[in-house]
């Protein structure tokens, strides 16, 4: 028996959105709704130049849902 697990790590390489993060998270809440998930991904896009503060910029932030079925990702 597989007992459900209290923490999950998901792992990308890049980050632009964040829909495959989402999509991950959401289908792993569904099997083990109790578990808390978090994500880590080695490098995020950045749309804007001016946002752009370098390679070494580490961020932590969130990706949801959008009401038009995209995903949002702050910052």
């Amino acid at each position: 028996m597989v007992t459900e697990p209290t923490d999950i790590l998901l792992i990308d390489d890049v980050v632009t959105r964040g829909a495959t993060l989402l999509g991950a998270a959401g289908r792993i809440s569904q099997r083990y709704p109790n578990t808390n998930i978090k994500a880590f991904a080695a490098m995020r896009t950045v749309s804007d130049i001016h946002e752009f503060k370098g390679v070494l910029d580490p961020q932590m932030g969130t990706i949801s849902p959008t009401t038009n079925g995209y995903s949002k990702r702050l910052p």
